[in-house]
């Protein structure tokens, strides 16, 4: 999380529940199994889902994020990336920031051990568009 942190201008805790949100979200992209090997590749992953922001009380203001309630009630993906989007905003993150954090967090894995598991998180975000 620090060299999210530092990648992107954030503070620690927001990187925490950014990554939290992020791998979240990669975990209802996968299968079971794809997940099971993710978490078993870096271990404290169950915990850090552990941070992933609460948005009961975060409410849309018109514009986009009204849209995407809507569509959220239609499809899936959009609820998927809606509460992605809701988290972030929790944070106190622009919705912007999530690839910013994605490539932060893609780049930290550019290692040889590491790019069986960026795989699995880049399949798991293939449904995000940004």
């Amino acid at each position: 999380t620090r060299s999210v942190s530092d990648a992107v201008g954030i503070t620690e805790s927001q990187a925490t529940g950014g990554l939290a949100s992020i791998f979240n979200y990669a975990k209802d992209n996968i299968s079971t199994s794809q997940f099971s090997e993710l978490s078993n590749a870096l271990p404290g992953l169950e915990s850090l889902l552990g941070s992933v922001p609460d948005i009961s009380n975060v409410t849309s203001e018109g514009g986009l994020s009204s849209i995407l309630d809507k569509a959220a009630s239609y499809s899936d993906s959009f609820k998927s990336v809606n509460e992605l989007n809701k988290q972030f905003e929790a944070l106190g993150l622009e919705p912007a920031q999530i690839m910013q954090i994605v490539n932060s967090a893609k780049a930290y894995l550019d290692t040889e051990q590491g790019q069986e598991i960026k795989a699995l998180l880049v399949e798991g975000l293939g449904k995000f568009s940004g």
